[in-house]
């Protein structure tokens, strides 16, 4: 079995996995977002104070488009935009109520799914998905600055 096989085989059984997973995460379906708005949510969590040129800059997206979808999501308290006192021209972006509450039940639902089906998982095994992961993440990171 060559290896395209075996990576096309692994992303029919997570798709089953992520299929199967679906009730876990009904919780987050309230929240009703689009994938660009979970995106930009996550990386605004991720980087704390994030400026919007820099959001920008990570999305592959222009500033404007990334200020279309900040307007929905302050709007809906997802994010709050604040002005640097230092330089009035540059906005900080961070989360707000929702985004935080979003952020919570989604670390909830992690702990969740981990301690149910991945610590079924041995040692060896989880140290392997690990290097894996850790891997994947480095050769699409590296690709993604070489665009």
């Amino acid at each position: 079995m060559g290896n395209n096989t075996y990576f096309k085989d692994a992303f029919m059984m997570l798709e089953q996995i992520n299929n199967s997973l679906i009730h876990e995460i009904e919780s987050l379906l309230q929240f009703d977002l689009t994938p660009k708005q979970s995106v930009l949510i996550n990386i605004v969590q991720a980087f704390n104070n994030i400026t919007v040129k820099d959001l920008a800059k990570k999305m592959n997206i222009s500033t404007s488009g990334v200020s279309q979808l900040l307007s929905k999501l302050e709007k809906d308290k997802y994010i709050k935009r604040e002005i640097n006192v230092d330089n009035r021209r540059e906005v900080h972006i961070n989360l707000d109520t929702k985004g935080l509450e979003l952020y919570q039940a989604s670390k909830e639902i992690d702990n969740k799914i981990i301690d149910k089906y991945f610590s079924k998982l041995d040692e060896s095994e989880a140290e392997q998905f690990y290097a894996i992961v850790k891997k994947l993440h480095g050769i699409v990171m590296s690709e993604k600055q070489n665009i």
